[in-house]
């Protein structure tokens, strides 16, 4: 079992390293080529990086923004709003990214005045009690946001 293990990883190593393979992946969009350099080559590429956002896949993806990503909305279900997406990178452990900024600004600009973030919708679908009311104070929404900012540092340029 261990020899056909190694002859598989073998096999796989020689695929993966193999010239024509590798050329083929970067005659590709601008995002399949920054993860081939970043996961495959080990190469530090920020321009590709930063035009995955203007052309190709990444910028038709882009394209189709809602503005429904906007609105803060617990719990999200199958949906995803600019919060969810800040919370998933604050629990990666990933850094500031300044592509992230827009998003913040939004974040920050959600919070009432007594200092917490509302809930603004609620989803359709069955649920099993009510938590809490839209366009109320959100304490769900209250501490992701928290976690966010603590998360990036910006805690303070909140004040």
């Amino acid at each position: 079992m261990i020899g056909w293990l190694k002859l598989k990883l073998i096999a796989l190593f020689n695929i993966m390293t193999d010239k024509r393979l590798i050329e083929w992946l970067l005659d590709a969009d601008v995002s399949i080529q920054h993860q081939v350099y970043r996961d495959l080559l080990k190469a530090d590429r920020p321009d590709l990086r930063e035009r995955i956002s203007k052309e190709g896949w990444g910028a038709r993806f882009l394209s189709l923004q809602d503005n429904k990503m906007l609105i803060l909305s617990y719990p999200s279900r199958w949906r995803y709003d600019i919060l969810r997406a800040l919370d998933y990178f604050q629990s990666t452990g990933i850094g500031l990214d300044n592509r992230m900024n827009d998003a913040l600004d939004v974040l920050i600009s959600k919070r009432r005045s007594d200092m917490t973030w509302p809930l603004q919708a609620r989803h359709n679908g069955q649920i099993h009690f009510d938590m809490e009311q839209p366009g109320k104070a959100s304490r769900w929404n209250t501490l992701r946001a928290l976690r966010v900012l603590k998360h990036f540092a910006l805690i303070d340029s909140m004040k």
